[in-house]
């Protein structure tokens, strides 16, 4: 039997699988505080650029938390200049 599913990249750590092979998803989660998320996501077909992706809607009184978001999305930038064309 044959897996027709392709090798992750060395920066994905998150491989979603859909339904079929065009569907799954490299992805790579950085560590961002609740309420936030920072990503890079890419598709598995050989056309698929790779994306960063990030969020954040809070309000708060403790600056830590926006330094923890700032720091994901600072590494999360750094893996995908490495990593984009």
């Amino acid at each position: 039997m044959t897996d027709t599913a392709p090798a992750c990249p060395w920066w994905c750590t998150d491989h979603r699988s859909g339904a079929t092979v065009d569907d799954d998803q490299h992805a790579r989660l950085l560590a961002a505080p609740a309420g936030s998320w920072v990503a890079i996501l890419a598709g598995t077909g050989p056309r698929d650029r790779a994306e960063l992706g990030y969020a954040i809607e809070g309000y708060d009184a403790d600056p830590g938390r926006a330094r923890a978001f700032a720091r994901a999305l600072l590494a999360a930038a750094e893996i995908f200049d490495r990593i984009a064309p």
